[in-house]
């Protein structure tokens, strides 16, 4: 064998083991995911990731009293909610109904707002519609006995008759006939007290 030949394979021999000494060397170790640091520390820029002791947040409720739960309040003499209760369940419709009846109103503004009543009762409760039954049924469900206790109209309104019913400024009771689940018409029965009169008033929220 030539000595040039022989310089070649000392040069090949070398070269192999300088690669197989870098294939077979150690990995450095992998730094530590970014998850270790917890959220507040990255947050602030702090990489110190010593324990900390948790504490529960206080989150102050602005949204004013807790809602009473539906029945809770309601009263055994006349199916509506107490006073208390009635005051924290307040809606924009009995808010109005404050009105119904009022001497500067005339009576088909009445009508409008019993009509009212009956067409946000029927927004909230989609899945029920009207409220269902006669004028003492359909009061007391004005006025709380609802599946979440909502009132929009306050049990101790002077609309309301001893007997339970909703009744017009010349105190004939409201009438009401539920055309449909979605279709009600409210009626006065106006001055004569007589329904289905040319004095009537009818509404149909």
């Amino acid at each position: 064998m030539t000595p040039r030949r022989r310089f070649w394979i000392a040069i090949l021999l070398a070269a192999g083991t300088v690669l197989l000494w870098w294939l077979g060397r150690p990995l450095p170790p992998a730094p530590a995911p970014s998850s270790a640091i917890p959220s507040a520390d990255r947050a602030s820029g702090n990489g110190d990731a010593s324990p900390r002791t948790a504490s529960t947040p206080v989150v102050e409720d602005q949204r004013g009293p807790a809602p009473v739960p539906a029945g809770a309040a309601i009263g055994a003499a006349d199916g509506g909610v107490g006073a208390a209760a009635a005051a924290r369940l307040d809606t924009p419709e009995a808010r109005l109904a404050e009105r119904l009846n009022h001497p500067e109103h005339t009576l088909r503004e009445d009508v409008a707002v019993v009509g009212s009543m009956v067409a946000a009762f029927r927004s909230i409760f989609r899945d029920m519609g009207n409220p269902v039954g006669d004028n003492h049924d359909i009061t007391a469900a004005l006025k709380g006995r609802n599946p979440r206790g909502l009132v929009f109209l306050l049990p101790d309104h002077p609309a309301i008759g001893p007997d339970g019913q909703l009744r017009d400024r010349f105190g004939n009771p409201f009438h009401f006939h539920a055309e449909s689940g979605t279709r009600m018409v409210v009626r006065s029965a106006g001055p004569d007290g007589r329904l289905y009169t040319p004095d009537d008033v009818t509404m149909i929220p």
